[in-house]
């Protein structure tokens, strides 16, 4: 299956990125962001397995994303660990330029976005996978810095 944009009501219930939609629009501020200073990875703990958290690298233009912390799940899922490791980096190419296109839509729209889609690694059994991704704020401020990134196969939380 190719990238398919989708509406969060496609995604069941209690799969993983449902659940964190529901703890986004519980968490996120008036400008439509979650705030770095209030956001506590306990009350998601159950959802931390299928997280990517990335840090937007700063003065950087076009953005540079670096991640910060891959979920044991999307490490497992993916074979790869990407913490510490750019946007970009074994990914393919159009993939890659996929994400900083999403990335961006959700930093400037400050609203989660979420697709359906197939994991993108040669050499690896396809799964198909939604993801969603979430804006957050590191700083006391309106603007994403950072973004929360989960991803699940489509038949998790079933």
């Amino acid at each position: 299956m190719p990238f398919q944009p989708i509406q969060a009501e496609e995604i069941p219930k209690h799969h993983p990125v449902r659940a964190y939609l529901c703890h986004f629009e519980e968490q996120k501020t008036i400008s439509g962001v979650l705030s770095g200073q209030k956001f506590d990875p306990l009350q998601v703990g159950a959802l931390l397995p299928w997280l990517l958290i990335l840090d937007a690298v700063p003065r950087c233009n076009p953005p540079v994303y670096r991640y910060r912390f891959a979920g044991p799940k999307c490490c497992e899922m993916f074979g790869i660990d990407y913490t510490g490791k750019l946007l970009g980096d074994d990914l393919p190419v159009e993939a890659a330029e996929r994400r900083r296109q999403e990335f961006h839509e959700v930093v400037e729209g400050r609203v989660p976005i979420f697709a359906r889609t197939n994991i993108p690694l040669p050499g690896k059994e396809h799964k198909q996978v939604y993801r969603g991704v979430f804006p957050l704020a590191k700083h006391d401020s309106d603007y994403a810095d950072q973004l929360h990134v989960v991803i699940a196969p489509v038949e998790e939380g079933r």
